[in-house]
């Protein structure tokens, strides 16, 4: 027996010596039991293990192989347990002898590189292939299912095309390609996405239906997407139900039509195509790209037109604008109402700024900025454009059948009207304020205010009547009386004053103020008569007539004529002029001042203080007549017309005087003889004054015959060069006065 013999026969002695009653029986090799179980360090091993290695300072040293070595292992047992020193781990053989497959043990060291670890890893995970979690392609669809606490929280469902996330309650459903449920759902009130990439983020009972192809639904409870890529950001029972149409949140919202929108709110609907609720409450947005901003129960009907908010407001006209209010409508296109209260603006590109119950009930471009009850409105057939009310309260611009209103303006005030009838055409007239003014079919007419003041015109002709002016005052007038036309005329202000044409055309007259003051036309045109002020003074029938003021003043037919001032004045002749107290003038070219009471009349004539009734301060002048004798005429006698002279030259025609008038004088010549004609006024005074064109050549005065109004002293005057006679009418005769022979 050899020393390795007598060893292992010592230690079977041994070990049957220390073996206990509860040791296993030992087996027929050393340090074995009859199981065949092998103990190193050890006299009896565990039942349950082949090989038993019990030592407490000493281990287990597998056999250690570089990756060649490994790889010329032949005919590898599968399970075959190696350290591979290159790689620096263990390793055991995966697959077959004949086909080798070594594989790690996993430790913390290498586990992130073949499998997830608690800690993380740190392993470019990038190929997407060998680096992934999940389970690999076979049978069947081959789920992913995370759960938390025993509960399922996420499950993945792959597809070819791709994959489906289900997370949430474990009754979530999804029926598609490409769906997310991020979580959410509960028993009675799950999450169901029932079309390919449809995503639900949350919350519980939303749902997006069999037609809700690329459909969201972000959160809430109870929301529907039942078109393609509509969206619900969350919120309560919202509808998103028009392809590509949003939802942002709130409640019970619906938008209904291709890329609707509702922001929020409660109860909105969005159902027209590209339609717009940001919020509110009721709102409906039924015309295509239409807006609501907010409020509650608005309606933007037209195409493209907006309501930024407020309560029960209507927007029918394609592009029309509401800014906020209540009660307000836009009919026409293009039309707004910024605010206020029952406002609407019915006709296309209208504008209501504000304010309650005003109306443009139709035409184009008309506006009315504020005020209460005002209105712009074309009645049967009548057009109005351009026209403004800028306030105020029950101001009208109207026109009727046939009939034209345009760029008219009225700045503000109470019950002012601008209106067009019977086929005429109002144009550019405007009244600035006051109450109860009215302009009738007149064009380019002003009344800037004051109370019951009109403007008006007749019919017939569209030039006779633009241009009138009113400046304010109370019920003052400008417009035909029995017909005719008025134009250009202005009336300042005052009271009742009135520029008033009576069958004819009556223009550029002007009353600058005062009271009950008129001008008139009759059948003839009368143009350019001013009454300044004052009380009851009158133009009639005249042109270019002044009255400056005063009271009770009177120009009748008398053209270019004027009245400075002062009462009961009367002037009809032309040209002339009065001014004073009851000075009545008749005459043409003449010039009266008069007072009829008190103390007398007086002139100074660059004299302060008259006490005569003329005081002429410097030279007094009176131009002459120039008469003669026709050449060669017979008989020779002159009848000089006097009219209004007081200052007469008569020359001789220049030849020997023969026939009937020639008379011998006492110088030896003979003479021809002069009458006159009776003078224009009692007291009229006369100058004659003899001019001789030869020696000897005069004339005589006749006071011989009863036909001759002259009364000399003797029955004739003979006149030489030179001579003067003076002579005073009485009514019947010209008296003499005085001579001088010169």
């Amino acid at each position: 027996m050899d020393f390795r013999s007598l060893l292992a026969h010592g230690a079977i002695a041994t070990a049957l010596v220390a073996t206990t009653a509860t040791a296993q029986v030992p087996g027929p090799a050393a340090n074995s039991d009859v199981y065949g179980h092998v103990g190193i360090g050890t006299l009896a091993p565990n039942r349950s293990a082949l090989l038993d290695l019990t030592g407490t300072d000493v281990g287990l040293l597998i056999p250690r192989l570089t990756t060649t070595q490994r790889n010329a292992i032949a005919l590898p047992a599968k399970s075959l347990l190696i350290f591979n020193t290159d790689a620096n781990e263990f390793q055991y053989n995966w697959g077959t002898p004949g086909a080798p497959d070594w594989r790690p043990i996993l430790d913390g060291a290498n586990a992130g590189n073949t499998a997830w670890i608690l800690t993380g890893n740190n392993g470019p995970f990038t190929d997407g292939t060998n680096n992934l979690l999940g389970t690999n392609a076979g049978a069947g669809d081959r789920q992913v299912n995370i759960q938390a606490n025993g509960q399922r929280t996420i499950r993945l469902v792959p597809n070819a095309t791709s994959p489906t996330i289900i997370g949430g309650f474990s009754g979530n459903t999804a029926s598609g390609v490409g769906i997310t449920i991020g979580g959410g759902g509960q028993a009675g009130n799950l999450n169901s996405a029932s079309n390919d990439f449809g995503t639900i983020g949350g919350g519980y009972g939303n749902t997006i239906n069999s037609f809700g192809s690329s459909g969201t639904i972000g959160g809430g409870e109870m929301n529907t997407v039942s078109q393609l890529s509509g969206t619900v950001g969350g919120g309560s029972q919202n509808t998103a139900s028009g392809p590509g149409s949003t939802v942002g949140g709130g409640v019970q919202n619906t938008a209904s039509q291709t890329q609707a929108t509702v922001g929020g709110g409660r109860e909105n609907t969005a159902s027209s195509v590209r339609s717009t609720i940001a919020g509110g409450y009721q709102n409906d947005a039924t015309g295509d790209y239409s807006t609501v901003a907010g409020g509650d129960n608005n309606d933007a009907d037209g195409d493209h037109s907006t309501i930024v908010g407020g309560d029960n407001n209507e927007a029918e006209g394609a592009h029309s604008f509401i800014g906020g209010g209540l009660n307000n409508d836009t009919d026409g296109d293009f039309s707004t109402v910024a605010g206020g209260d029952d406002n609407d603006a019915e006709g296309n590109y209208d504008f209501i700024g504000g304010g309650q119950e005003n109306t443009t009930a139709g035409g184009e471009h008309n506006a009315i900025v504020g005020g209460v009850g005002n209105t712009i409105t074309p009645n049967d057939g009548g057009t109005i454009t351009s026209s403004i009310i800028g306030g105020g309260d029950d101001n009208r611009i109207q026109s009727f059948p046939g009939s034209d209103v345009s760029v008219a303006t009225i700045g503000g005030g109470s019950a002012n009207i601008i209106e067009s009838d019977d086929n005429a055409v109002t144009a550019a007239s405007t009244i600035g304020g006051g109450d109860n003014n009215g302009i009738y079919n007149s064009g380019a007419a002003t009344i800037a205010g004051g109370r019951g003041n009109v403007i008006t015109s007749e019919l017939d002709v569209v030039d006779y009547y633009p241009g009138n002016s009113i400046g304010g005052g109370t019920s003052n007038f400008i417009g035909p009386g029995d017909g005719g036309f008025a134009a250009m005329n202005t009336i300042g202000g005052g009271n009742e004053n009135s520029i008033r044409a009576n069958g004819g055309l009556i223009e550029k007259s002007t009353i600058g103020g005062g009271e009950s003051n008129f001008i008139r036309a009759g059948i003839a045109p009368q143009t350019s008569n001013t009454i300044g002020g004052g009380f009851d003074n009158t133009v009639d029938q005249s042109d270019y007539a002044t009255i400056s003021g005063g009271n009770t003043n009177m120009i009748d037919g008398g053209n270019g004529s004027a009245i400075v001032g002062g009462q009961n004045n009367t002037v009809t002749g032309d040209n002339s002029m009065a001014f004073g107290n009851g000075a009545n003038v008749s005459q043409d070219n003449s010039v009266v001042f008069n007072h009829t009471t008190g103390t007398p009349t007086r002139l100074g004539v660059a004299a302060n203080d008259p006490q005569v009734a003329m005081d002429v301060n410097g030279g007094l002048a009176v131009r002459n007549a120039s008469v003669s004798f026709p050449v060669g005429a017979s008989p020779k006698v002159l009848n000089v017309t006097v009219g209004d002279r007081s200052y007469i030259r008569i020359a001789s025609d220049g030849v020997a005087c023969t026939g009937f008038g020639c008379v011998a004088a006492g110088t030896g010549t003979t003479q021809r003889s002069i009458t006159l004609t009776s003078g224009n006024q009692v007291g009229q005074v006369l100058v004659i004054e003899c001019v001789e064109t030869a020696a000897g050549d005069g004339f005589r005065v006749l006071d011989t015959d009863t036909n001759v109004n002259t009364n000399i002293l003797g029955p004739v005057y003979s006149m030489q060069n030179e001579d003067t006679l003076i002579l005073m009418w009485n009514g019947t005769n010209w008296i003499e006065v005085s001579r001088s022979n010169n």
